[in-house]
């Protein structure tokens, strides 16, 4: 805090003071967002800062699916307040947005939306729709913000902090997505050599398909022997 008696530094200070406060958040965020190798836990992670940054009542995200050409529903936030609608249905992609656009939803929901009538009835919501896009531009997924009724848009400075997050967020998952693609790829990979090994020969045909099954079945009863004998120590 800065000891002064004049108003205008002190608002000053204030403002100074939050701002480090919230780019310090930001980075502690990006990081966190960037180390995060479980896909579930960054997802979680990142619709609980946005719909923090936003102060909005609740967040779907959806990730864009290329082969199907459709927005997937991954996961939804809400806050405490209201009941949670059910499980959203995908969504079509339909044009290109590169920032984001405000919508007043109404009464039909637009299809795809009709979960809204659980949370908000016959009323009108505030979607902010926010499309996630990787390094190359690519789309990743799309942000749905919902502002209740009568409740007023975040400010400015609320919507930039949501979009940095976001961002931030995108990279993250098209880093996800990327190794994912690269553990499918090598897989596919390894499926193939060893069928071709067990094609080539009549003596070992199947062995690479027998090993991982019996590797499987050890395992398992390996586990099962531990958890017997922990309980009948524990008698």
């Amino acid at each position: 805090p800065v000891n002064t008696r004049v108003e205008e530094i002190h608002q000053l200070a204030n403002a100074v003071g939050q701002m480090k406060d919230t780019i310090q958040r930001f980075l502690d965020v990006s990081i966190a967002l960037a180390s995060e190798r479980n896909f579930d836990a960054l997802i979680e992670r990142v619709l609980r800062e946005v719909l923090d940054a936003s102060g909005s009542d609740g967040c779907v995200i959806y990730l864009h699916d290329e082969a199907s050409g459709v927005l997937k529903f991954i996961s939804q936030r809400w806050t405490e307040v209201g009941q949670t609608p059910g499980s959203c249905p995908d969504l079509p992609v339909t044009g290109r947005s590169d920032s984001l656009t405000v919508h007043t939803v109404g009464v039909p929901r637009p299809p795809g939306l009709e979960y809204l009538n659980d949370r908000y009835g016959q009323q009108a919501v505030t979607l902010m729709a926010l499309p996630l896009r990787g390094r190359t531009g690519a789309l990743v997924g799309t942000l749905f913000n919902f502002i209740a009724p009568d409740n007023a848009a975040p400010s400015p400075e609320r919507t930039a902090l949501m979009q940095a997050f976001a961002g931030a967020a995108a990279v993250a998952i098209d880093q996800q997505q990327l190794l994912q693609a690269q553990k499918n790829l090598l897989n596919a990979f390894i499926g193939l050599v060893a069928g071709a090994i067990d094609a080539k020969s009549t003596y070992t045909g199947g062995h690479c398909q027998r090993v991982p099954e019996l590797t499987e079945m050890l395992a398992r009863a390996a586990h099962e022997a531990l958890e017997l004998a922990a309980a009948s120590a524990a008698v």
